[in-house]
């Protein structure tokens, strides 16, 4: 957990031991559990799960760029025009392998008190923003817990009271 963001700070710290030891006590869920009896996770105990800390390389990006240039350039042009709205289509947040990716991203000039990014960012930059939105680890099933333990990064919408976006976000 060393290498995911905002291991420094001791209140994320402890959300993480407390859901990892969740996950551990109660493993995943069975079909005998109501929510869960037409489901069967019984294949998640034979996987190697590992956590993936390092950001899409640059080749997956410009391969993503590629494909999807079409339905992303109107938005990227618009946005970086910083012009006071979003393109047509709106604000738009890209993620690779669950990470945010800025480059594929069109956010426009987004109204005051409004904030859209990653998990990841606003740890670093308002931690204690993130401390009063996050959830607790004991809330939920046991999968839930094992996404709080690892949890890379993740979609951070901020709205201060009385702002308005007109334009839908997008998360992709």
């Amino acid at each position: 957990a060393a290498s995911l963001p905002g291991a420094e700070l001791p209140w994320l710290a402890r959300l993480r031991e407390t859901a990892i030891d969740r996950f551990a006590d109660e493993g995943w869920p069975t079909m005998r559990k109501e929510n869960w009896r037409h489901t069967s996770l019984a294949f998640m105990e034979q996987q190697a799960l590992a956590v993936r800390s390092t950001v899409a390389p640059a080749a997956v990006v410009a391969d993503l760029r590629a494909r999807y240039q079409a339905a992303l350039g109107a938005a990227q042009a618009h946005a970086n025009k910083g012009t006071d709205a979003a393109c047509d289509d709106g604000h738009w947040v890209v993620f690779v392998d669950g990470h945010f990716a800025p480059a594929l991203s069109a956010l426009g000039k987004l109204p005051a008190g409004v904030q859209v990014g990653s998990v990841a960012e606003a740890l670093a930059q308002t931690p204690e923003a993130v401390e009063a939105a996050f959830g607790q680890a004991g809330d939920g099933e046991a999968p839930a817990a094992l996404n709080s333990a690892l949890a890379a990064d993740g979609a951070w919408i901020r709205l201060a009271r009385g702002s308005v976006v007109e334009a839908p976000i997008h998360l992709v």
